[in-house]
């Protein structure tokens, strides 16, 4: 009998502290999910307030940001590409840009490189380098348009004036093979300087080759090592592979 009372206390007991901790599991459950929606109410009070406040081409243009890249909000592409045109018409041009870019490449949308042309020409008005460079690219390659080098010659300059080193490295390009403009390899030999100078490792890779080959400058193999390491430093791959045969052939 005395057995048996132990062994009902034994139940008793283990009841109690089963359904405590229970009891614990489930508190810990709700305050988890309680926690979940405060950040969650957070997100979307601040997102609520940054649409709100889209009125604007800088605060249309993060708003897209966001939504593309699924920072603080749920990503949403078609979302991230309605306000880029909506920043794009209050005349950001990096918005614009970025909606060439798709229109190039046909992603997200259709491939339409009359609309990426038109953009791209909307952007550089805007002073956007990049769009400068794109466009300044289609007029030299011919893609969608008539080739025109004098064109390409005008973006190029336009786009290095605002500091893009791998527009330098292009117009001195034009300049080294007398496209639209008159052949001057001395000044090629500068304008890829000058992007060498700006981080562009295609800009520095060509400027290693003009010190090899004493294109418009007297042939110089330590400058040329330099230029290729600076190249690769930049992420230019081909340039890595230059440097470590010259090194090793100056071992």
């Amino acid at each position: 009998m005395k057995v048996i009372l132990i062994f009902i206390v034994f139940l008793f007991s283990f009841s109690l502290y089963t359904n405590s901790k229970n009891i614990k599991t489930v508190n810990a459950i709700i305050l988890e999910k309680q926690n979940e929606r405060v950040v969650e109410s957070q997100k979307d009070s601040q997102t609520r307030m940054i649409k709100v406040d889209c009125k604007s081409a800088k605060s249309c243009f993060d708003l897209a940001e966001k939504y593309r890249r699924g920072n603080t909000v749920k990503k949403d592409d078609n979302r991230a590409i309605a306000l880029y045109k909506k920043s794009c018409n209050f005349k950001n041009g990096a918005s614009c840009q970025i909606l060439g870019n798709l229109y190039r490449k046909g992603y997200l949308m259709k491939k339409d490189l009359s609309k990426a042309h038109k953009l791209y020409k909307k952007a550089c008005k805007l002073n956007d380098k990049k769009s400068c460079t794109y466009l300044a690219y289609i007029y030299e390659k011919g893609y969608g348009v008539k080739i025109n080098y004098s064109k390409a010659h005008k973006l190029y300059q336009k786009s290095c004036n605002l500091k893009l080193g791998k527009a330098c490295g292009k117009l001195g390009q034009l300049y080294s093979k007398g496209l639209g403009v008159k052949k001057n390899l001395n000044l090629a030999y500068r304008l890829y300087r000058k992007g060498c100078k700006l981080k562009s490792g295609t800009s520095c890779n060509i400027l290693g080759d003009t010190y090899m080959n004493g294109a418009g400058v007297k042939k110089n193999t330590s400058r040329a090592v330099s230029s290729y390491n600076k190249a690769c430093s930049y992420k230019f791959m081909k340039a890595c592979k230059k440097h470590l045969s010259l090194s090793l052939k100056q071992q």
